[in-house]
């Protein structure tokens, strides 16, 4: 390190691989990484946090995340919930620093965090993110990373707000909330979604055909009982699309369909 730290970046690069491997840590290691994140190279600056991870010192890790949204440094959303995942300390104490600091970080490494909480199932921060769910102020995609947080780890609370989000939320709101209550299997659920399966917007339809199909075998009925020909048309894609009936038998219904509207409007007419 000694040797190296005043080289070009792509040796810098490799010796912070090579110390995050080792997981060794010393003042001149940290300041040699820290100081490395401080770049306008996106390559140094992750090898850099990774290495800083994968030593599993939390203190400076947590320091490290700081400096990144302090001063709005890009990082990918995966590569960044990847590097969380690689932290060679203790794991609950890393998420709970994440959910104790989680208000001071920016919106890009907020949603990578509530990502991340969803990928590793951690539960004890359904409390902060119920608070999320339900600040129609929260930014958008960190409240729909929150939603979809809520399809991993289920809450009777949670289910009401996002039922009521698919009511009235703008549609990728809608959309997002069709699929999550897909892990939700009551009637409650059912009921919302055979209303959300008539919304005016494509991706709301297919998510609660998706998700009608997954809570009730015995679907299509209730769907065609609705008397909407968006519904009945987008419940047979979704199968399709579920492997559930082949292309030549959505073709079929696809055409039987097509009837049943020709004689609904010759009828109107």
């Amino acid at each position: 390190m000694k040797k190296n730290k005043k080289k070009d970046e792509t040796i810098k690069v490799y010796c912070e691989v090579i110390l995050g491997e080792f997981k060794l840590s010393n003042y001149e290691i940290n300041s040699f990484l820290m100081e490395s994140l401080n770049t306008n190279s996106l390559y140094l600056r992750v090898a850099s946090l990774e290495a800083i991870s994968k030593i599993g010192n939390l203190n400076k890790f947590i320091e490290a995340i700081k400096y990144i949204s302090d001063n709005n440094y890009y990082i990918n959303n995966k590569i960044f919930i990847d590097i969380l995942k690689e932290f060679g300390g203790d794991k609950y104490l890393l998420n709970k620093e994440l959910i104790d600091n989680f208000n001071i970080f920016n919106n890009d490494l907020k949603k990578s965090i509530v990502d991340h909480f969803k990928n590793n199932k951690v539960e004890f921060v359904k409390e902060k993110l119920l608070e999320i769910l339900k600040d129609e102020n929260s930014e958008k995609e960190i409240r729909i990373s929150a939603i979809k947080y809520f399809s991993i780890i289920n809450s009777k609370y949670a289910q009401e707000i996002i039922i009521d989000i698919l009511k009235r939320g703008e549609w990728e709101y809608r959309a997002v909330s069709a699929a999550t209550l897909s892990s939700y299997k009551n009637e409650e659920s059912i009921n919302s979604l055979l209303e959300s399966i008539t919304d005016k917007n494509w991706y709301v339809r297919y998510n609660s055909a998706i998700s009608l199909l997954h809570l009730n075998q015995d679907i299509i009925n209730l769907v065609f009982l609705k008397g909407d020909k968006y519904s009945r048309d987008i419940i047979f894609y979704a199968m399709f699309m579920e492997g559930r009936i082949s292309y030549e038998e959505y073709l079929e219904k696809s055409i039987y369909l097509d009837k049943i509207k020709y004689l609904e409007v010759i009828n109107n007419v």
